[in-house]
């Protein structure tokens, strides 16, 4: 279930989703993370049906292979209220206050096309890395839901 909520560390190699270990997609770690202060953060966020610990793990592949990580284990606790993208945002938003956004989106071999495909939009990275409060695409993204959900229910023949 977090899959969705990780998978932007495919596109941003300074961040490791767990790939290769037994926690794949459901860690996010790096040598620099502190994991604790990060939770804390995470928390006070309050993305909705998820919650965040602590959690030290081996890396498995890429940049990190071999290195023992500070990372933050994400567990679904409400999958009816969770929402994976609104995660993701949150957590990457908060990495960027916490560590600087050199850090997540100058590191080597980021690929914002790669994101931006991942998201299906690059407005979630622009908005991401500005200033405006993540609500605020949140919202959007409500309405946007709410207008698809009303335009899909004419379409439908059975249901």
């Amino acid at each position: 279930m977090t899959y969705a909520a990780t998978v932007f560390a495919e596109a941003l190699p300074g961040i490791d989703c767990g790939r290769g270990t037994n926690l794949a997609f459901r860690v996010l770690g790096a040598p620099w993370l502190h994991a604790e202060h990060l939770c804390d953060r995470l928390k006070q966020a309050r993305p909705a049906g998820v919650t965040f610990f602590p959690y030290r793990y081996v890396a498995a592949t890429g940049e990190y292979a071999g290195r023992e990580l500070d990372g933050v284990r994400l567990t679904v606790v409400d999958p009816k209220r969770f929402r994976p993208a609104e995660t993701s945002l949150t957590v990457l938003r908060t990495l960027a206050e916490q560590y600087g956004d050199k850090r997540i989106w100058h590191h080597k071999g980021v690929r914002p096309r790669w994101f931006d495909t991942l998201y299906g939009t690059a407005r979630a990275r622009s908005f991401v890395r500005s200033e405006e409060p993540l609500k605020n695409l949140f919202a959007t993204w409500a309405r946007e839901r709410r207008a698809f959900t009303a335009a899909r229910a004419s379409a439908l023949l059975y249901t």
